[in-house]
Order: structure tokens, then C-alpha cells, then sequence
């Protein structure tokens, strides 16, 4: 990655400088990464990280009918209402198993739900005191869907699947097995558990007789959700084309240089972000900054 015909000196690797960027995001967060991490650790734990964090952004706020809890947490359920509405930080309400950067949210890696603790006493270590019955939700970039509350340890109950599908059918229907009109085996939910422990993606037949599969994104054999597994590949490739681009354009550039800019010797090519988190790529000798698609 650090030559090419076209610019045979250029010094350049995207990719590793990505990591970095990665490690000090990371480092800027409180987490602390393992300096024997390969680059695609470090990259999977981040991606993963982020996957768990459900990011700060505003999210309309739809509950299931007929949605109840005690009302004992009902303060709970409408500080993260409002939480989720006005686009603040949730982290508080999520399993302290978020500080682990090696944790792979089982539930959330096979049905795409979350679990939030329904309390709003926060405690030292930032969280919100621990609590039995649990806030299940589906969340997506712009909608935030409250499904359920039902007792801590619902990790694979049915019901939470019927409850979306009663409620809003569109969002499990791209993980119906077309054509496939039942299992020769179901397993019960003690059974599913087992094989979800063992990052074996088990299918479940619902009362609509329809069979779904991998409803949040699917486990790799370690447990890491797939769908983390193919975004660190996407950038992956996307580096590799940005690096491709600044050799093809690497003569026109140079060529272009205004009188007073001057390319390291070699040219040194470095990837960094910019103020709105888009990579960019600094030419470090001359301090120009190229931008890509």
C-alpha cells in the first residue's frame, strides 16, 4: 500500500492510520485498548463499541400498544422518552458490560434490541442504578421503538418478537426466509439460549407462521455481529480506493502546487478527519488537504 507506478516515492497507508485514529477515539473515551490488539481488533472493538452506544441523535419515540410497566418506573420510562426524543445520551440506562470493549451484546447481535435499566438515580461509575424489569427496544438511526418491559433475563422470550411483529411488521419483514414455510425443529427459548451462547444464529417461526433469521445482523463464529465484521471491511476497501485515487492524481496535484507549498520528500500522504468526522487526506509536507466522495 505504500507504492505505486504512479508515485513511486509516496509514502501512504490509510488504513493503519485509520486505526489510530480508531485507538485515539477510543483512548479520548475512557476505553483502553490492548497494545497486542491486531489493527482489525482494535477497528471490530470500536465499531462494536459504537454499535452498543446507540448514538446521541434525535429519534421519533413509538411504543408498542398497549405498552405498561409498574408505575413505580414509569419516571424512568419517560426520562429515557424524552432522552431518546430530544437526542441525549442513553449510555447511563445500558448494561455496564458497555465499558467492555470484548462484550458482544448476544440479544442485540440476533433480534436488534436493546435492554435499558429503568432507574434514574445515576450512580458513580455514570450508570443508573441496576433494575429487574428492563426497557426492550428496537432502535434505528432516526426511530427509536419501545417494545416491551418485561423481567431482567428475557434474553430470548418470544414475546418480544411477536410485539414487533403485532406492532410493526415492516421491520422484521427483510429477515423473513422467503419460502420457507416452517422449521423441522423449534427450539424452545432455553434451547435458543444455549445455541445463542455458542454464536450458532438460530431461526424462529413466529405466530404469523413466517420464519425470521439474523433480525440484528447475525453472529460470526466469535460472537461479533456480522454487520460490524462488513463496516470494518467497507472502510477497509474504501481506503484502499482512496490511496488509488492520490497515486492516479498524484502528478496533477504536485503539479498544481501553488508557489509557496512544497511536498515532503518522500510525499507523505496522511489520513485525518474533519470537522464534520469525514475522512480527508493531508499531504503533510505541503499541509494540503484533498477531499473524496
Amino acid at each position: 500500500m505504500t507504492t505505486g507506478n504512479t508515485a513511486p516515492n509516496i509514502k501512504i497507508d490509510l488504513y493503519s492510520d485509520w486505526i489510530e485514529i480508531l485507538r485515539g477515539l477510543l483512548h479520548a473515551g475512557g476505553f483502553k485498548t490492548n497494545p497486542k490488539d491486531t489493527q482489525f481488533e482494535v477497528a471490530v472493538k470500536y465499531l462494536n463499541l459504537k454499535l452498543r452506544e446507540i448514538a446521541p441523535q434525535p429519534r421519533k419515540v413509538h411504543k408498542a400498544k398497549g405498552f405498561s410497566c409498574d408505575a413505580k418506573y414509569q419516571k424512568a420510562i419517560d426520562e429515557i422518552e424524552r432522552k431518546a426524543a430530544s437526542g441525549k445520551s442513553l449510555v447511563p440506562h445500558l448494561s455496564k458490560f458497555f465499558l467492555d470493549l470484548d462484550y458482544n451484546d448476544s440479544l442485540l447481535n440476533d433480534w436488534g434490541l436493546h435492554h435499558l435499566h429503568l432507574s434514574t438515580k445515576v450512580g458513580r461509575a455514570g450508570f443508573t442504578e441496576r433494575t429487574g424489569p428492563l426497557l426492550f427496544a428496537h432502535v434505528l438511526p432516526d426511530t427509536f421503538y419501545m417494545v416491551a418491559v418485561l423481567p431482567h433475563g428475557s434474553w430470548t422470550n418470544r414475546q418480544l418478537l411477536e410485539e414487533m411483529l403485532k406492532n410493526w411488521p415492516h421491520l422484521l419483514a427483510p429477515y423473513e426466509l422467503k419460502g420457507v414455510v416452517g422449521l423441522s425443529q423449534k427450539f424452545t427459548e432455553k434451547e435458543h439460549a444455549q445455541l445463542r451462547k455458542a454464536h450458532i444464529q438460530a431461526c424462529v417461526q413466529l405466530s404469523d407462521n413466517k420464519v425470521y433469521t439474523s433480525i440484528g445482523g447475525g453472529m460470526a463464529s466469535n460472537g461479533t455481529n456480522i454487520r460490524v465484521v462488513m463496516a470494518h471491511d467497507r472502510w477497509a476497501y474504501y481506503f484502499r480506493d482512496m490511496e488509488k485515487a492520490v497515486k492516479a492524481n498524484f502528478n496533477t496535484w504536485q503539479s498544481s502546487l501553488p508557489p509557496d507549498r512544497k511536498y515532503a520528500n518522500p510525499p507523505t500522504f496522511k489520513l485525518m478527519l474533519d470537522d464534520k468526522n469525514i475522512p480527508v487526506v493531508l499531504e503533510v509536507g505541503s499541509k494540503c488537504i484533498y477531499k473524496f466522495n
